[in-house]
């Protein structure tokens, strides 16, 4: 019996974990269809630059675009998803795979 209700409640937790993990917010939805222009599902560089090109980041620098597109392309399709756009942007990645495109 003890068995059996950490079973469940194991597989609770995984079940709510895998639920949270998928949630994507209303604002995340909204400035993907912003960015995404040619409504084709995903973002691509182009659309990444035309979006990000006249902004500002909060020190007043301009946006680190390209940087911030490696950041999110966690499978290297050269596309960003709306899960992708919704996750953390992986900086380092991101300058790691900005070093191997610059040599």
């Amino acid at each position: 019996m003890k068995i059996l209700k950490v079973v469940v409640i194991v597989f609770t937790m995984f079940i709510a974990n895998q639920v949270s993990s998928q949630e994507v917010s209303a604002k995340t939805v909204k400035k993907f269809g912003r960015i995404d222009s040619n409504k084709d599902g995903a973002i691509d560089k182009e659309e990444m630059k035309a979006f990000y090109s006249e902004k500002k980041n909060k020190k007043g620098s301009p946006v680190e675009y390209e940087l911030m597109f490696l950041g999110l392309d966690s499978n290297d399709d050269n596309k960003i998803s709306l899960q992708e756009l919704n996750a953390k942007i992986d900086w380092k990645r991101a300058k790691q795979k900005m070093k191997k495109t610059n040599k």
